[in-house]
């Protein structure tokens, strides 16, 4: 997901906090798990890069993995529903706030204010 998000932020956000995100995975795969942790952790970041993984793809894929590795290990299905409807619910009200917060900026927004602008028409 750092990768991806590094990738999709706009190009006139600045390089150092567009990247900081990755080197943070990187540096925390390298301290808590060796060499071949960080070598899996770029092989990581490079695929969100070029897959474009948003938080959204990430949260769904954890989502199927934790459901596997709780089915294998013996869950009930109870658990497993509620931890599944639990993701669900911050996807939707992440989608909701998302939402509101661009109907917040656009009717904030000085369009309104502009006067109008000239005609062009040629009997002007």
């Amino acid at each position: 997901m750092a990768g991806g998000s590094a990738w999709s932020w706009p190009e006139t956000s600045a390089t150092a906090l567009r990247f900081t995100g990755p080197l943070l995975a990187l540096l925390g795969a390298r301290l808590l798990g060796g060499t071949g942790a960080a070598g899996l952790a770029l092989l990581f970041v490079a695929l969100g890069m070029w897959l474009h993984v948003g938080i959204v793809e990430a949260t769904a894929g954890l989502a199927f993995f934790a459901a596997a590795v709780a089915i294998l290990g013996g869950a009930t299905p109870r658990i497993v529903v509620g931890f599944w409807l639990v993701g669900a619910g911050y996807l939707i009200v992440r989608l909701i706030a998302a939402r509101t917060w661009r109907r917040l900026r656009a009717s904030s927004s000085l369009t309104a204010e502009r006067p109008p602008l000239p005609s062009l028409h040629p009997d002007n």
